[in-house]
């Protein structure tokens, strides 16, 4: 299940913390709004991701689903309260890249000690919208799918 962590852990990154471009359709968008919608599975995560326009963001298209499963950590911020963030410092950092793979990830190296069958799989990506900022820690890769005309997603959960 996901966990939040104290935000001060990450108040600076450290040295060894570096952002590399997450080479998604989505990562050089000029505008880009993100959201969390949770489809199924305590552990599975789906993100939105859409252009911005003069639209609301959830009526513009194309836009893109990234499902995560086994999703360790979930963090969802307003941009306008994640500047203790300080992406824009770390080693890597590109104006007008929106998605990161953070290497060396603080949290990804606290898991390492941690007995987790797939601690060896597990990945930190970044997301920057415009009014959102996303960051998940996932086992193993998402699964993207492009969406190009108004569709709905059918939410299930066992209780």
């Amino acid at each position: 299940m996901a966990q939040l962590f104290s935000l001060d852990l990450m108040d600076t990154p450290p040295a060894n913390s570096e952002l590399i471009r997450w080479d998604v359709p989505f990562a050089e968008w000029r505008g880009m709004d993100a959201w969390v919608i949770r489809e199924s599975d305590a552990e599975d995560f789906t993100i939105v991701v859409a252009p911005v326009s003069q639209n609301h963001p959830k009526d513009n298209y194309p836009k893109y689903l990234l499902r995560f499963e086994k999703v360790i950590t979930l963090l969802f911020y307003d941009e306008a309260c994640a500047s203790h963030r300080l992406y824009y410092q770390m080693s890597g950092w590109t104006r007008g890249v929106r998605a990161y793979r953070w290497i060396g990830s603080p949290w990804l190296e606290g898991y390492k000690g941690c007995f987790w069958p797939d601690r060896d799989k597990l990945h930190h990506f970044v997301i920057l919208g415009d009014g959102n900022l996303v960051e998940v820690i996932s086992v193993g890769e998402p699964e993207i799918e492009r969406v190009d005309t108004k569709r709905f997603v059918e939410v299930k959960h066992e209780v």
